[in-house]
């Protein structure tokens, strides 16, 4: 890919998603786009960018931004993360407070937020009956429709614990007639899904968040990118959450807004 369009991707996918993709990943952004190039009868990644550009009805925009995305995930990913979530909801629980609500961020396939249903589930008694939600949202739209089918293989299923798997699954076929393990109707009740861009504060949702999860998605980001994304997540945190962050991410740049409570764990600090 010639070094000039190269560029020019870098700086339209920065500006469309805050991805910061580096130097030397031509051979990668080439790809990823190839399939979408041969669709189209494509061969010059200069005009397949032009057309991208030129997408006024955001359809081409959609599908270019899933294929350059990332998304990498399991279920209970960091399990030390679900424990936290799980103190933090019977907390809530003997407070006796209204509501409960948890935000995944950058859910992909899903794994992330229905491993927060089951956490939830197991943490609070009757939480199918209370006010108890999860908002999952991702920019990637075919991994939103793949997380809302609820259905995975059992290779998926490895690091769910088997004392979970009878309670949160059920037997199930996919569209093709392929057996496959479903998210239980209890479950799915408490997770919605919406395409989300999170570079582009201020975010809809109202808030408060009693706990967001927002992991491995700030490594992609430049500094100003983290910080405005960060600075959004902070305003929407309510004054007794959590913010969860990958194992390689920080807060660095907003001690003013954000205190670290543990590794990748932070609170918001007191006016």
């Amino acid at each position: 890919m010639d070094v000039g369009v190269f560029e020019a991707f870098r700086a339209f996918i920065h500006a469309q998603t805050g991805v910061s993709m580096h130097k030397g990943k031509e051979a990668l952004l080439r790809a990823r786009i190839s399939e979408r190039m041969r669709a189209l009868s494509i061969d010059d990644p200069g005009r397949y960018l032009a057309l991208v550009e030129g997408d006024r009805s955001g359809v081409e925009l959609r599908t270019f931004i899933n294929s350059i995305t990332t998304n990498t995930t399991s279920f209970f990913r960091a399990p030390q993360h679900f424990s936290l979530l799980a103190e933090h909801a019977r907390r809530w629980q003997e407070l006796g407070a209204p509501r409960y609500r948890v935000w995944s961020a950058a859910s992909s396939t899903g794994e992330e937020p229905w491993s927060i249903a089951i956490t939830l589930v197991r943490s609070i008694p009757g939480c199918a009956q209370r006010d108890v939600r999860v908002l999952a949202t991702d920019i990637d739209t075919d991994v939103l429709a793949e997380a809302k089918t609820a259905q995975y293989g059992e290779r998926a299923l490895e690091t769910v614990p088997a004392a979970l798997r009878e309670r949160a699954f059920v037997p199930a076929r996919r569209a093709n007639g392929q057996a496959c393990q479903a998210i239980s109707p209890e479950l799915r009740t408490l997770v919605q899904f919406a395409r989300l861009n999170l570079i582009r504060p201020p975010y809809p949702m109202r808030g408060p968040f009693d706990v967001i999860f927002c992991r491995n998605v700030l490594i992609y980001f430049d500094q100003d990118t983290r910080l405005r994304v960060l600075s959004a997540m902070a305003d929407l945190l309510d004054p007794n959450g959590l913010l969860i962050l990958g194992p390689s991410e920080s807060a660095l740049g907003l001690d003013h807004l954000l205190r670290r409570a543990t590794d990748s764990v932070y609170v918001r600090r007191s006016p």
